[in-house]
């Protein structure tokens, strides 16, 4: 099946808001006949595939003067590749006016706790009404970037602790640490269904899939064949089961994009309140009452719980936890979860 566009590009309305800078990449004859995304992704500048056909879809790619709209086009050796990298202007990175917890903060580094429908920083479609916006006199330093002190990220409808770099060098450490799997991070979500094992682990390999660019899937290569996609590991434990629901524990050792909820996904347990991963017609069935009267005003059942890390300057292990949100309660006690 032939892979569909990426459905995302940068408009004129949206140019107007960014700066841009360009580079010159020439093509080493390691990367002779690459696809276009694949080699920019190789670069630092880029440093994803994702982000590299949306330079490509947005017309923002190209050599000898030609634009090079089609991803797949394959470079070659010594070809001079120009790239018109996109940066917010510091005017109009604004301040945006929303309460975010902080759970802990000092010189080097802030913990929060999001809330679910925040984004986490600027991107096509949300430039001023994100994390990165709500923190704006915090991060100073890095508003020359379109990711300012971000080391991880939550998905938007995804509550709980995040941890943002007010430096450079505690970036660089941080990112060290995830990395490396140095940082403990445990999740809690709510699903549909009851696992087939109260205790599993989930291990594979996540990659965008090839039927549509938005979501995740695991790769289904024959066996001993090199795998694509980035590892991904999951592990959980049920703490409750009432009726058609459960209450998972998730312990993170790697965190790709939608990592959780595709796992429970294809483990037949998708997460209560996912617009993408949905349950199958035949739980909702299932479903009381309550649930099918309410539903439409229910969450992604997804919390990141519990964070914990070295600080990158004392040195000194911090763990910290925040309780799922008060929005999330009147599902909680409708469901007997608390029982």
């Amino acid at each position: 099946m032939a892979k569909k566009p990426l459905a995302i590009s940068l408009d004129a309305d949206r140019l107007t808001n960014l700066n841009s800078v360009t580079i010159k990449l020439i093509v080493d004859p390691v990367y002779n006949n690459w696809r276009l995304d694949k080699f920019l992704s190789a670069h630092p500048e880029v440093n994803s595939r994702a982000k590299a056909q949306v330079l490509i879809a947005s017309g923002l790619v190209s050599t000898a003067g030609k634009k090079l709209g089609k991803a797949s086009v394959r470079v070659s050796a010594h070809q001079m590749i120009e790239v018109i990298l996109p940066t917010l202007q510091d005017g109009n990175v604004s301040a945006l006016d929303l309460e975010v917890p902080v759970v802990f903060e000092d010189d080097d580094l802030i913990v929060v706790d999001k809330p679910s429908g925040l984004v986490v920083h600027p991107a096509p479609g949300h430039l001023n009404d994100t994390l990165v916006n709500v923190l704006k006199n915090k991060l100073s330093q890095f508003l020359d970037c379109d990711r300012p002190g971000i080391v991880h990220r939550l998905d938007k409808d995804t509550s709980g602790l995040l941890v943002v770099a007010k430096n450079e060098m505690a970036r660089i450490k941080l990112i060290e640490q995830f990395r490396n799997r140095q940082v403990h991070r445990r999740y809690q979500a709510v699903v549909w269904g009851r696992p087939k094992l109260s205790q599993d682990s989930v291990v594979n390999h996540l990659l965008r899939a090839p039927w549509n660019r938005k979501i995740f899937t695991h790769w289904r290569g024959s066996p001993g064949a090199s795998p694509q996609g980035k590892l991904a590991i999951t592990h959980f434990d049920t703490l409750k089961s009432s009726g058609c629901f459960t209450w998972l524990n998730c312990r993170l050792e790697t965190g790709r994009t939608h990592q959780i909820r595709v796992h429970l996904f294809e483990s037949g347990v998708p997460l209560v309140g996912d617009p993408i991963y949905r349950v199958a017609q035949k739980q909702w069935r299932s479903a009381p009452v309550w649930f099918l009267q309410n539903h439409k005003d229910l969450r992604l059942m997804l919390h990141a719980l519990e964070l914990g890390f070295v600080h990158p300057t004392s040195q000194k292990l911090l763990r910290f936890e925040v309780p799922w949100p008060n929005e999330t309660q009147a599902f909680f006690e409708s469901s007997g979860l608390l029982e």
